[in-house]
């Protein structure tokens, strides 16, 4: 069963069309890694899905159409994202940041403690201003401010961004721990060796269209394949 079912979605920014009718679905309780050369709009597709950037199509949610909702009733309806950046409250605490994103949360598991629980190191940091946390803590709490929406899809965005090897390594456990407990993911990643360790399927997107869905080991044993589709290997 698809919790999200994208069908011929087309957009982007005024007076460039970035999306060129995006085909795409994801499997309830599913990993799909979103995988593309930079500029190919992953990070649109995802901005689109939550609303963030106008598209035309169909992007069907747990049987909802979503094309013309705001991006507020997109979050109420149960999707999360986790930006490329982090963009955490600088000014705000983590505890700060936490308590808005909980806010009208749906029910569920998560709540700032369960999140600490996830994260040690945040809880050490919680009277800390985001603008102070490091690149790592600044991931883990992007991570969490969603969590705490309770949301039924994660949309994450490149989040392996500039962060140490060992905080990527992080990152993959979450996911797949989260994964575990019946969170759906959508991950865009650059990364191939992150994205391909924690898909349950991997899609692959060049020129705002999907050109590749499959089983993530029809990547990982064919380097050749994962050249030609993403210039890497």
């Amino acid at each position: 069963m698809s919790v999200l079912e994208v069908q011929d979605l087309a957009g982007g920014y005024p007076g460039t069309r970035v999306l060129d009718g995006v085909n795409l679905s994801v499997a309830d309780g599913a990993v799909l890694s979103l995988l593309g050369r930079n500029g190919v709009g992953k990070t649109t597709f995802v901005h689109t899905i939550m609303g963030m950037l106008p598209g035309t199509g169909s992007i069907r949610f747990a049987g909802e159409e979503l094309i013309g909702r705001s991006t507020y009733q997109i979050a109420r309806a149960g999707l999360a994202l986790v930006p490329q950046g982090r963009r955490v409250f600088g000014p705000l605490t983590v505890e700060e940041n936490l308590q808005i994103a909980a806010r009208n949360a749906r029910p569920g598991k998560w709540t700032p403690e369960s999140v600490y629980e996830l994260f040690p190191q945040l809880a050490d940091r919680r009277a800390n201003r985001g603008s102070v946390l490091s690149g790592g803590e600044q991931e883990m709490l992007s991570i969490g401010r969603a969590l705490v929406t309770n949301p039924r899809l994660l949309l994450l965005d490149e989040p392996s961004d500039g962060l140490a090897p060992s905080i990527v390594n992080l990152v993959g456990d979450v996911v797949r721990s989260l994964a575990s407990e019946g969170v759906t993911i959508l991950l865009v990643e650059q990364n191939v060796a992150l994205a391909l360790r924690v898909a349950t399927e991997t899609a692959v997107m060049s020129k705002g269209r999907i050109t590749f869905r499959g089983n993530p080991e029809e990547l990982r044993s064919d380097d050749g394949l994962v050249r030609d589709l993403l210039g890497v290997g």
